[in-house]
């Protein structure tokens, strides 16, 4: 038998990756993941712009397209991100954007930093390098605690490695830090010289006319910004990108080369294409109109068919709802109420960081993450009220 290592202990199946075993199986009715919409993907388009490279060059080993970087650096500009090509690096999803940005920025006698309900995909990336892992708090409705930040940064006998965070639409809490909080949060990072690594998956996703700045608009030289077209084109391309100092470029090659050689250069030529057919804009407009209409509808009927208790916001970006049940709720036999009943859900606890104490281990058992975005509408509307049923 081959033994392992000691980080292989630390690498466990997610909810996320368990919920994908019933995700398919066409009588359940799934919030689960973080999925676009099967209809909000623009099929005939991407095919259009794949139609137009018809010899074996297009699909050969290449460099990164330097004109979609050049196409990224005008689109962060929406985000209120100034930046140069030299600055952009391709990625295969975002998901490799932030592996590679922890990797590099993380020392093993250091720390890292981040919400005590966070994306599984940073915490695995963070458990399998065997990462001290500092967490804060955060209000369901205003976001991460900045002064308890500051506190743990203060009282840390070393420097943290990195604050990762997800500032608009975060996932889980499906909240966008206000303005203020922003300014706060990367003020903090510059005083005390550490790194943000902000994941924005869906800064994009905008439901009001006011589009707040990424934190890298903010700050150029403390904030890695990641960005990926997986939740606004599709997710089986795999492009995504980082926008850091030029210093950090070379070496994110260089890890990147020892991961998988080259970047998926033939799904960044179909994203070109898109683009410069002028397709981008329209389709992100009928996106972000079909998701706000999907949202608006979830929303009324969990006023409909879950307890007068229930507690949300109302996400001004993204594609999740969290939800606080009453605090006598257990939303792991939730999970499995409504598996009985043919709907999944996430209990909130899927996305807590292992805690030592019993007490830090109840954050958030009595709160459920939804995704709006991917299921239709009948479908959003029944698996409410079989929710209900299950409570």
């Amino acid at each position: 038998m081959i033994e392992l290592g000691p980080s292989s202990r630390l690498l466990t199946k997610s909810a996320m990756q368990k919920s994908l075993n019933v995700q398919n199986q066409e009588e359940y009715i799934s919030f689960a993941l973080g999925l676009p919409a099967n209809e909000a993907i623009p099929l005939t388009l991407i095919q259009r712009s794949a139609n137009y490279y018809n010899n074996g060059s297009a699909i050969q080993y290449s460099p990164p397209l330097l004109k979609l970087k050049t196409q990224i650096k005008e689109l962060v500009k929406q985000r209120g991100i100034n930046c140069d090509e030299e600055e952009i690096f391709l990625t295969s999803g975002a998901q490799q954007g932030i592996s590679l940005l922890t990797r590099l920025l993380h020392n093993k006698s250091r720390i890292i930093i981040t919400e005590e309900l966070v994306y599984p995909g940073f915490l695995q990336i963070a458990q399998s390098l065997e990462a001290n892992i500092i967490t804060i708090s955060s209000c369901y409705h205003t976001g991460i605690d900045l002064n308890m930040l500051e506190e743990k940064i203060k009282a840390s006998q070393t420097k943290p490695s990195l604050i990762y965070t997800v500032i608009d639409g975060n996932n889980p809490l499906s909240l966008s830090l206000s303005l203020k909080k922003r300014k706060k949060l990367v003020s903090i990072a510059k005083k005390y010289e550490i790194p943000i690594l902000e994941d924005d998956p869906y800064g994009f996703l905008c439901y009001q006319q006011e589009q707040l700045p990424a934190l890298k608009a903010i700050e150029q030289d403390y904030v890695c910004y990641i960005g990926s077209f997986s939740k606004v084109i599709a997710p089986a391309l795999r492009v995504g990108w980082i926008i850091a100092p030029k210093y950090i470029i070379p070496k994110l090659s260089m890890l990147k080369e020892s991961t998988d050689i080259d970047t998926a250069t033939f799904s960044q030529r179909i994203i070109y294409k898109f683009i410069d057919g002028g397709y981008f804009e329209d389709h992100l407009t009928k996106v972000k109109d079909l998701y706000r209409e999907k949202r608006d509808l979830m929303l009324s009927c969990i006023k409909t068919f879950l307890p007068p208790s229930t507690k949300c916001i109302v996400p001004q970006n993204g594609i999740f709802l969290w939800i606080e049940l009453d605090n006598t709720i257990d939303t792991e036999k939730l999970f499995q109420e409504a598996l009985k009943k043919k709907v999944i859900i996430i209990p909130g606890n899927a996305f807590a960081v292992p805690q030592k104490t019993t007490k830090d281990k109840n954050i958030a058992n009595n709160c459920i993450r939804l995704n709006f975005s991917f299921s239709n509408y009948e479908d959003i509307e029944e698996g409410v009220r079989r929710i209900g049923l299950a409570l």
